[in-house]
């Protein structure tokens, strides 16, 4: 049902899948590489999350049609780089501001885990399906705004 979807894809499945491509983010790349602008967790963070990408989408082969999973292939690694991008993104504003990073790395998985629930509620719905692309369209025109914005 309906209700059963919303509850399952924003209390599990959006705060798992962020918080599994947060934790090398925290592990490995906060502790080894020199982030001091916003666009690099972007670009770690979308980088992460397109790998997980990857090997989330080698799970759903054998329960797909290869229209049906091309599509995916194409749709997921944007998607889910976009969602991690929320955190990312905020977590290195925040050290280049000097600021805590934790704070900042709670609201982002807050964030990012609630869009990618809202994106899958709407992938599964037939009528709000089209709306998932808006949704995906105005979160990467807020972060070329964000980034460009000095």
């Amino acid at each position: 049902n309906g209700r059963g979807i919303a509850l399952y894809s924003l209390g599990v499945v959006g705060p798992l899948e962020e918080f599994f491509k947060f934790l090398p983010f925290a592990l490995f790349i906060l502790k080894n590489y020199d982030l001091d602008e916003p666009s690099d967790g972007v670009v770690y963070a979308a980088s992460l999350a397109i790998g997980f990408a990857s090997f989330e989408n080698l799970g759903y082969l054998p329960l797909m049609s290869g229209a049906a999973y091309f599509g995916r292939a194409l749709v997921s690694p944007l998607t889910h780089s976009i969602f991690s991008s929320i955190w990312g993104y905020l977590v290195v504003r925040a050290r280049a501001r000097g600021r805590s990073e934790v704070p900042a790395a709670l609201i982002g998985l807050v964030l990012a885990a609630l869009v990618h629930g809202l994106f899958n509620i709407m992938t599964v719905s037939n009528s709000l399906r089209i709306y998932s692309a808006l949704l995906i369209l105005c979160l990467w025109l807020m972060f070329i705004y964000l980034l460009e914005k000095k």
